[in-house]
This record gives structure tokens, sequence and C-alpha cells, in this order.
């Protein structure tokens, strides 16, 4: 008699603590660093520009109703700061849930695909802390470029 064609295997689950952690909070932690940011950057440049260039010309100083814009665009900052760092945060929350997910060195979760939820954690760590430190670099800029170039 000829040995079966298909093989089977024991397979586990691609994440087995995924009950530890919602799915909700896995992509908070991984996309609320770069949504801030991008949002950051569009609300301070569209700000900032319009305060300079209302028309095709640049001017000296703002328009005058935006002449106390510094203090608004620092606060876009700082609320921006703060979703990117709640959002490394709560990844390093799910991260610590999630820890003995799978055991074994990095190359045997790559082989065998366990720990789907740790994975997500550890990106959402990584992009949380990466944005927090692009959004600190904008911050600087507002204090430190003078507005309209004056």
């Amino acid at each position: 008699m000829a040995e079966p064609v298909v093989h089977t295997f024991e397979a586990g689950h691609p994440a087995p603590h995924a009950d530890r952690v919602s799915l909700p909070a896995l992509f908070y932690g991984l996309c609320a660093g770069p949504a801030a940011w991008g949002a950051q950057l569009l609300l301070i440049y569209g700000l900032a520009s319009y305060a300079c260039f209302p028309s095709e010309m640049l001017r000296d100083a703002p328009v005058p109703g935006f002449r106390g814009i510094v203090p608004v665009l620092a606060a876009i900052n700082v609320v921006a700061l703060a979703i990117a760092a709640s959002g490394a945060v709560v990844s390093w929350r799910n991260w610590r849930l999630s820890q003995s997910e799978a055991k074994g060195a990095g190359r045997h979760l790559l082989e065998a695909g366990e720990g789907r939820t740790r994975f997500i954690s550890v990106w959402g760590v990584l992009t949380g802390a990466g944005f927090f430190v692009a959004i600190a670099f904008d911050t600087i800029a507002v204090f430190g470029v003078p507005l309209c170039g004056s």
C-alpha cells in the first residue's frame, strides 16, 4: 500500500494569547504615532503657512488674526506628543501581556509564524517612539525658527 500523499502537521494558533489583548488596542498602539504626526504636520503647515502667505506674496509679519499663533502651534505639538507617547505605552502594555506567547528565539518565530500579537505590539512601541521623536523635532522648530522669516 502506498503512503498518503498529504501529511498532517500539528500547528498552533498564530496568536495564542490574542484573547489577552484586544484588536483595537493593538492597532491603536501601532497607528497612534503615525496618525498624530500626520495630523500635526498638516495642521502646523496649514496654520503657519496661512499666517505668512495668505496670498501669493510673503508677508513680513503674520496676518492680524494670527499674531499669537506660536502658542497654538506649540499646543498642537504637545497634543501630538501625548498621542504618540500613549500609543507607545499601549503597545508596551500589549507586549507585556503577550510576552510569553511563543517560546524560542526570533528565527523560530519566523519559521513557525507564531507571536502575531507580540509582533504587532513590538512594532507599535517602535512606531510610537519613532514618531514621538519626529514630533519632538518639529516642536523644536516651532520655537527655533521665526514665524514668517522675520
